[in-house]
């Protein structure tokens, strides 16, 4: 969780993924676009293929430009929250190495001053000398000057809204400016930063409250990281796999989903599962999503609802999937949340749609997506992983929700934080 992998980026991290995966894989293999995956063959000649994918990429930035005084501009990998970005720690990667970096707020009582460009600095100075002067040494406020005081500091109390009125300059990406400690542009360029620099979050995975992992990326590379844990299982049960099962990591899936398309575009899917995030609910106003209570810890989310993209074009989520899943998870006890929102963040169950399979999705919820730190449970990665695990070795018809109860093997999520 601590390696970047920002969109276009992502070569470090999917070199860590194939790694972990390959010692347990039939086959791995990887594209020109940067997608890589790995094979587990059943040992069915009928066996349908089922494609289990998460997007390896995480939203982040790149150098744009330098400005003369030395602050960094930036333009956008994926579509990063520009509220969050505000004092947290960051890092650019430049040639010379890791530059520490943060994006600073300007003191919002100072913006809209501006000194009297009709009277000379030097003449501003002395005319404030003259003043000081003639006050004396125990200066008092005339009655005039308490009263326009008092008047000024009732108006900034009771009108919040008016006296920060067009001043919220992380309102737009336009106006963050990083600081690495230059005083010109010369200096940050002698610093290895030029335009196109990788950008990213310093901030480090850590676990608090003993179950909430709470890092940058979580979005999407948590997934990815249960399908390394998922890996080992499908080797060890080979046997009972119902499926020809290929764990894919995709690339760029915040510029668009780019990496899932080129892989199917290649390879005409059958059946796929995203595993991708959801929002936890809980984060948001009751009154925002009511009857939605999406919560961390409560077990990975299924998604329900039928979407709209572009026009008329609709999505609709496997009906039979979503069955055998939500099947699954009652028999065998694994807590799991359903989603009926209408608005579904695309993900990467779209161009597996698009280019004829059939197709659902279900994932962790998280808070604070896109942000430098970003919160899910740990309890919801188990829960996943053995629901995952218990689906591929399940044959395609389903499993009753009569069925008996069968004991399914315990995740490995601890290692997340190791």
């Amino acid at each position: 969780m601590n390696t970047p992998s920002p969109s276009t980026r992502e070569e470090k991290a999917q070199q860590m993924w194939l790694d972990r995966v390959s010692p347990h894989a039939d086959r791995v293999g990887k594209d020109e676009v940067g997608n890589a995956w790995a094979e587990f063959v059943s040992p069915k000649e009928d066996a349908p293929t089922l494609v289990i994918v998460s997007h390896i990429d995480e939203v982040g930035l790149e150098v744009k430009e330098t400005t003369p005084r030395g602050f960094v501009k930036v333009k956008l990998l994926g579509h990063p929250d520009p509220d969050a970005v505000a004092s947290v720690p960051y890092v650019f990667h430049g040639s010379k190495g890791p530059v520490p970096a943060f994006a600073g707020c300007r003191p919002r009582w100072w913006e809209g001053m501006k000194p009297d460009a009709a009277v000379p600095v030097d003449r501003q100075l002395e005319l404030i000398e003259t003043e000081m002067n003639a006050s004396g040494d125990c200066y008092r406020m005339s009655w005039m000057e308490r009263l326009q005081m008092r008047q000024r500091y009732a108006k900034a109390i009771l009108e919040p809204d008016e006296r920060n009125k067009g001043s919220d300059h992380f309102a737009k990406w336009v106006n963050v400016e990083f600081d690495v400690g230059a005083n010109n542009a010369a200096q940050v360029e002698q610093m290895g930063i030029v335009p196109g620099t990788l950008c990213v979050p310093a901030t480090q995975a850590e676990i608090i409250a003993e179950s909430r992992l709470v890092a940058h990326g979580l979005d999407n590379r948590l997934h990815v990281f249960l399908l390394s844990e998922l890996a080992p299982y499908l080797a060890a049960h080979k046997n009972d796999l119902q499926y020809n099962v290929v764990l894919l990591s995709a690339v760029r899936e915040e510029m668009g989903l780019l990496g899932s398309f080129a892989y199917f575009l290649k390879n005409p899917p059958e059946q796929v599962i995203a595993l991708d995030c959801t929002v936890d609910s809980m984060q948001y106003p009751d009154e925002q999503f009511e009857g939605l209570p999406i919560s961390m810890g409560k077990g990975p989310v299924l998604q329900a609802y039928p979407g709209r993209i572009a026009g008329n074009a609709r999505y609709r989520f496997d009906r039979k999937m979503n069955r055998s899943l939500e099947n699954l998870a009652n028999v065998k006890g694994i807590p799991m949340q359903k989603d009926t929102f209408k608005m579904v963040g695309l993900s990467d169950f779209l161009s597996a749609m698009m280019m004829g399979g059939r197709a659902t999705m279900i994932g962790c919820p998280v808070r604070y997506m896109h942000s430098p730190r970003e919160m899910a449970d740990l309890r919801d990665v188990d829960a996943l992983l053995k629901l995952m695990q218990a689906f591929v070795t399940t044959p395609p018809e389903g499993v009753s929700a009569s069925a008996s109860p069968k004991e399914v093997p315990v995740g490995v999520a601890e290692t997340v934080a190791e």
